[in-house]
């Protein structure tokens, strides 16, 4: 019996010594940063607006982070979101009236310890319609293929305290002055469009050697 609460004790300790800084993830408060799509039939939508390319609950969201001030997204890593979305990594957007907000949750992060004075993050949502991109490592390459809508925010930096055992999770809308959440979800051509632009590029390069022979 002493064996196995060392055990578990020894387990405690070891769970407690990893990174678990937190960060309110939401989008939606007195100040709201909105995410957007397009351009589509001219103009941008807001993600889950009725007749917009994005309807909103199939559109996924993470947040990104990493510890200290960062200048690249080089080595960030998805929150633990505690949803049942993208491995407990994604959220999805409201609709309606909330239409470009996010369905706000507390993101825990595995790379940045608690209580951490400053971080880096950024806010990445994409099109998972097809069911085939439900996180973020899927979709960015599906995005780099021009295959779905996908965006980012850009990095920012926190420059209040991460939560943890002193300090309570910070909320997304805490953001260091003068920087924005709000993003566009780039509109790619569909892939037969890239598909005929690359054939037609093919043909005139052909077209224009035998020219200059």
């Amino acid at each position: 019996m002493k064996a196995i609460i060392a055990g578990l004790v020894l387990i405690a300790e070891v769970l407690d010594a990893l990174p678990q800084g937190t960060v309110i993830f939401n989008n939606r408060l007195g100040r709201t940063e909105h995410v957007y799509c397009g351009p589509y039939d001219g103009h941008l939508w807001l993600v889950g607006t009725t007749g917009g390319p994005l309807a909103g609950s199939t559109t996924y969201a993470s947040l990104l982070g990493i510890s200290g001030y960062a200048r690249t997204d080089s080595g960030m890593v998805a929150g633990d979101l505690g949803t049942a979305l993208g491995d407990g990594t994604a959220t999805n957007f409201r609709t309606g009236a909330a239409a470009g907000t996010i369905v706000a949750t507390t993101a825990t992060f595995s790379n940045i310890p608690r209580d951490a004075p400053t971080a880096t993050f950024e806010m990445v949502a994409w099109d998972n319609s097809s069911g085939l991109y439900s996180t973020w490592a899927l979709a960015s390459v599906a995005w780099q293929d021009g295959l779905i809508y996908a965006g980012a925010s850009g990095l920012f930096n926190f420059t209040v305290p991460i939560g943890g055992d002193v300090n309570t999770p910070p909320n997304w809308g805490n953001i260091t002055p003068g920087q924005s959440t709000s993003f566009t979800i780039i509109f790619w051509p569909e892939p037969s469009t890239l598909g005929l632009f690359g054939l037609a590029v093919g043909v005139w390069a052909v077209m224009r050697g035998k020219r200059v022979r």
